[in-house]
């Protein structure tokens, strides 16, 4: 079964992750106010899809960009910004 992204949840930790790579998914659900189930879900759809690479530091799991979800970070990072000035 395929989890189906919330659009602008995982536009958020895209964001995030442009900003400052490598966070844990205990920050990250901290820093845009989720769950961390639910950010969990996300993030592991995200690396389904190629975007995000997980990486077991110590007791955490930190979240990496992969290239092309670098690319796709800078955009969601700028839909991010537009919205909030709007």
């Amino acid at each position: 079964m395929t989890y189906t992204l919330e659009t602008n949840r995982w536009q958020q930790i895209m964001a995030l992750l442009d900003t400052k790579d490598g966070k844990s998914i205990s920050k990250i659900n901290h820093d845009i106010i989720m769950t961390y189930s639910h950010t969990s879900k996300v993030v592991v759809e995200l690396e389904k899809r190629k975007m995000v690479k997980k990486k077991k530091v110590g007791r955490e799991i930190h979240v990496h960009l992969t290239a092309e979800g670098k690319k796709i970070a800078k955009c969601c990072k700028y839909i991010d910004e537009y919205l909030m000035r709007v």
